[in-house]
């Protein structure tokens, strides 16, 4: 599961509305499903990301590196105290390569939060 709760604690399911599509799901930790996941990433990855972040983001170190960030903050959003399931790097590594293993440089944030950081 990642960290990211998508059961009660008595195990039922949880389920959300996609904020793009309106389709019911099963609460993933995110607030997109599946497919509407998939292609907002192909069109990030096509447009927006480099090649070089691309394989970093990849990449079994920053892999293990975010999920140790989420799990030494219990897995709690530093902005509003949500559910955190993705790790902000608060310095960009675009114009900050050299701060992407930082842990100074690195945030626990829930989808919501992160995708108000990444417009803003």
């Amino acid at each position: 599961r990642g960290g990211c709760c998508y059961y009660t604690g008595d195990h039922m399911p949880i389920y959300k509305y996609c904020t793009k599509c309106k389709n019911l799901m099963l609460y993933n930790g995110k607030s997109l499903c599946n497919s509407c996941a998939n292609e907002r990433q192909k069109i990030y990855n096509k447009y927006q990301r480099d090649e070089k972040a691309d394989k970093f983001y990849h990449s079994a170190k920053w892999k293990r590196l975010s999920l140790m960030v989420l799990a030494r903050a219990g897995y709690k959003c530093a902005e509003c105290g949500g559910l955190a399931c993705e790790v902000h790097h608060i310095k960009d590594i675009r114009s900050n390569w050299e701060l992407r293993f930082d842990i100074d440089n690195l945030m626990p944030l829930c989808t919501a939060c992160h995708n108000a950081k990444r417009q803003g």
